[in-house]
């Protein structure tokens, strides 16, 4: 969201001086926010620095995808390392803790189920 400030002025304003407007953006090289109803609607904006913003995100956006591919390649040598220097667990035992775990908490929801369920009715638990 935009935020609304002083350098925002009314969409009405705008067309009613659209010259003057479009002059000071292409010599500041600087957005206006147009408002509606008090509430930000529409950025104007000068072409170029419209671009020169499109290409900045675009160039960000491929050295973040570069980062993120250059841990995946860290945290895979880490892994084959891992498994080198006889660190890792074997699959089979894995799926066993993990179904010993599951099996563990599915009990332990059972158990509150049937056992730890407190009466609403206090009446009813003096009977």
């Amino acid at each position: 969201m935009v935020a609304i400030h002083p350098d925002n002025i009314s969409f009405a304003e705008f067309q009613g001086n659209a010259q003057s407007y479009v002059s000071q953006i292409r010599d500041r090289k600087q957005a206006i926010v147009l408002t509606i109803d008090g509430e930000a609607a529409l950025v104007v904006q000068e072409a170029g620095a419209f671009q020169e913003m499109l290409s900045h995100l675009q160039q960000v956006e491929e050295e973040l995808q570069q980062a993120k591919l250059e841990l995946l390649r860290r945290e895979i040598e880490l892994g084959l390392n891992q498994i080198e220097e006889g660190k890792a667990i074997p699959a089979e035992e894995v799926f066993a803790r993990l179904h010993t775990r599951s099996q563990t908490r599915r009990s332990h929801r059972n158990f509150d189920r049937l056992y730890c369920q407190f009466p609403t009715n206090t009446k009813a638990a003096q009977k």
